[in-house]
């Protein structure tokens, strides 16, 4: 038997590509442009984590996004890093199944 776990599954055999979903930690420069849009969301504060689509592919931790605010619109960041911290992008945890 096995159990289910929540964990980063991408690696260099599997490197980002464009159309990949992606997490989007929010800094506090685009959270100013997302409440400058005047439209009523949500996730427009720093440190909110946003999904967001891979539309172009720097290098193997730079990408340009496609970031969606939870209130019907996108808003692009180019040139953002991989990592945990402000305007930055990490992998989207998946659940997978372990062995016991």
């Amino acid at each position: 038997m096995g159990f289910m776990t929540w964990r980063e599954v991408a690696s260099e055999k599997n490197p980002v590509t464009i159309g990949r979903i992606v997490h989007f930690t929010v800094d506090e420069y685009t959270a100013e442009q997302i409440k400058k849009a005047g439209l009523p969301c949500n996730g427009n504060k720093a440190d909110d984590i946003l999904p967001a689509l891979v539309v172009r592919v720097w290098g193997p931790e730079m990408v340009n996004l496609q970031v969606f605010v939870d209130g019907g619109f996108t808003v692009w960041v180019t040139s953002v890093g991989q990592g945990r911290g402000p305007r930055s992008w990490h992998y989207a945890p998946q659940l997978v199944k372990e062995n016991e």
